[in-house]
């Protein structure tokens, strides 16, 4: 409870990154998220946004956390 208190007074939703492993904070005021194996994020406010459309980057759709 404290974590998502913590989380919301800083703006910030907690991801897994699949290719680092380990839990990162990006901010939280961004529907959807992307990371790549560069260690890049996109943050976008459109659904239809995908990154991996002409990109020679492989884009990993990341969801937050539920605690």
């Amino acid at each position: 409870m404290s974590a998502e208190f913590g989380e919301c007074v800083r703006g910030v939703e907690t991801y897994r990154d699949p290719y680092l492993g380990r839990d990162v904070q990006l901010p939280s005021d961004f529907e959807h998220v992307w990371v790549s194996r560069s260690g890049e994020y996109v943050l976008s406010h459109e659904a239809q946004y995908d990154p991996n459309v002409g990109s020679t980057q492989n884009w990993e759709r990341l969801h937050p956390i539920k605690r």
